[in-house]
């Protein structure tokens, strides 16, 4: 009986952080798809795609583990816009792994 917990979530509030935009700062710079509307949350679907990346772009990769930094080039496989998860070619050992895209000329991996 002690290996039994019980946790409390709220759905709701997951799906609406998911589906609108709840800070300002997430908005600026973006295109609307749609016209918005006065005092309305903005929807995620109202908003065209931001890609900083284009495929073939050179880029910055970190890597992050146990309080060390490590820093090399790479370049983006296919477009990427910030928060998404890309493929990326690192430059010294042709070897294609997976990174979060953090702006136009930085990611940061995630897994190979």
């Amino acid at each position: 009986m002690n290996d039994v917990r019980e946790e409390v979530k709220d759905i709701f509030k997951e799906q609406y952080d998911r589906m609108y935009i709840g800070r300002l700062e997430d908005l600026l710079g973006q295109r609307c798809r749609t016209n918005l509307s006065p005092m309305e949350p903005v929807q995620r679907s109202a908003l065209e795609t931001n890609y900083v990346l284009k495929r073939g772009s050179v880029v910055q990769m970190i890597l992050r583990h146990n309080g060390t930094l490590l820093q090399t080039t790479a370049k983006a496989q296919t477009r990427g816009a910030p928060g998404q998860i890309i493929p990326v070619k690192v430059d010294s050992t042709a070897r294609v792994v997976k990174a979060k895209v953090i702006n136009q000329s930085l990611v940061e991996w995630v897994s190979s």
